[in-house]
C-alpha cells in the first residue's frame, strides 16, 4: 500500500511556484523560451522590400538606423518627430507618445529608400 503524504498550503504552494518557474528557467537555458526575437545583424542592411516586414515596433531608431543606413535625424523627419527624441526610443513608444503610425512609418520609410538607392 502508498503511504498518504501530506503537503501543508505553504509547502503546497512552494512547490507549485517552483514548478512553474523552473519550467520557465529549463525553457529559457535551452533556447526555447524567446521573449524577444533577435535583430538582423547590424553588418546584414534591411532591403527597401524587407522594410514594412523587418522593422518592427519593439525596435529603437537607433536599430533601424543601423539595419537600414539611414540617418537618425532623416529617420525623425520622416516619423516627423522632434529632434530630442532619444535614438533609444523604440517605435511603439515614440508612437504612443507623439501620436504616429508604426505602419505609416515603415510606409514612408520604405519609399524614402526607394527613392535614394543608388
Amino acid at each position: 500500500m502508498i503511504p498518504k503524504i501530506k503537503i501543508s498550503p505553504y509547502g503546497y504552494m512552494v512547490l507549485v511556484l517552483i514548478t512553474f518557474w523552473g519550467t520557465i528557467l529549463a525553457a529559457m537555458l535551452t533556447g526555447t523560451w524567446i521573449t524577444r526575437v533577435p535583430a538582423v545583424p547590424a553588418e546584414q542592411q534591411i532591403s527597401t522590400e524587407q522594410v514594412e516586414t523587418d522593422i518592427k515596433g519593439w525596435m529603437t531608431f537607433e536599430e533601424v538606423s543601423k539595419h537600414t543606413h539611414v540617418s537618425i535625424d532623416q529617420l525623425y523627419t520622416i516619423a516627423k518627430l522632434p529632434t530630442e527624441t532619444k535614438a533609444s526610443t523604440t517605435l511603439k513608444d515614440a508612437a504612443n507618445k507623439y501620436d504616429f503610425s508604426v505602419d505609416d512609418f515603415k510606409t514612408d520609410l520604405a519609399s524614402y529608400m526607394k527613392k535614394h538607392s543608388s
